[in-house]
């Protein structure tokens, strides 16, 4: 794979049948090759079937596996795992966090626990919801 000089397109050659180990390699070389492309992916959100976005492939899933932890730095890492690109992680500085703190007590009810989400509950409790 090899991105070009503008960084507006890559090439790329597949022979042959791939494993899941080998696809799981595809996405990942692709994404970090995305990341390095223009225009870069925008910040504003997209609609799921808007004819003008850019981005009319979105992957949308309910009920994904994730996974908190508390990491040294005070960061939160959120992991999130989807059916076709595997697990994503997320390390959100603590502003960011409490941000989707405060909008998920805001907006749940106090009387629905869930599954534990944390990773040290992980092990104990088998795969979050």
């Amino acid at each position: 794979m090899k991105l070009s000089d503008d960084k507006k397109s890559i090439s790329i050659s597949v022979n042959g049948a791939l494993s899941t180990v080998e696809v799981e390699t595809l996405i990942a070389d692709l994404a970090f090759l995305r990341a390095n492309m223009l225009p870069p992916v925008p910040f504003e959100l997209p609609s799921p079937g808007d004819p003008n976005s850019d981005l009319p492939n979105l992957s949308v899933q309910d009920d994904p596996y994730i996974s908190v932890r508390l990491l040294r730095d005070g960061k939160i890492r959120f992991w999130l795992r989807n059916f076709g690109l595997g697990w994503m992680i997320f390390n959100l500085p603590v502003e960011k966090a409490c941000a989707v703190r405060d909008y998920l007590v805001a907006n749940t009810p106090k009387e629905s626990p869930g599954p534990s989400i944390f990773a040290d509950d992980f092990k104990s409790s088998g795969p979050s919801h």
